[in-house]
């Protein structure tokens, strides 16, 4: 039994480090919005592509699942672009490459 509670101890250890380190890594205002239990509610993970050596970050909120729209941001947080399933790709959708392309930085 002590084996078990030594393992998850470790495991929970290791889980809150790895996520510490991953906000570290953010720009303060993603920290502030995934800090924010009320606006990041429905955030499910950030994602991460350099284009033209601008970082940018997809808040990935499965919204376009249903319709919805998803936000990608630069390091500012300003909207530049917009993922949606129903609706015409916008022109700044042309730039990035394929969702595989973005790696994944933040985990709910």
């Amino acid at each position: 039994m002590n084996k078990l509670l030594l393992l998850l101890l470790l495991f929970t250890s290791c889980a809150c480090k790895k996520h510490e380190e991953a906000l570290s890594n953010l720009p303060a205002c993603l920290q502030n919005l995934v800090a924010d239990k009320q606006q990041s509610a429905g955030l499910q993970t950030i994602r991460f592509q350099k284009i033209k050596g601008e970082k940018q970050y997809w808040l990935n909120t499965d919204a376009r699942h249903l319709d919805g729209a998803e936000y990608i941001v630069n390091a500012s947080c300003d909207t530049v672009c917009f993922i949606c399933t129903e609706c015409l790709p916008p022109e700044c959708m042309k730039k990035y490459g394929a969702e595989e392309d973005w790696k994944i930085i933040w985990r709910k």
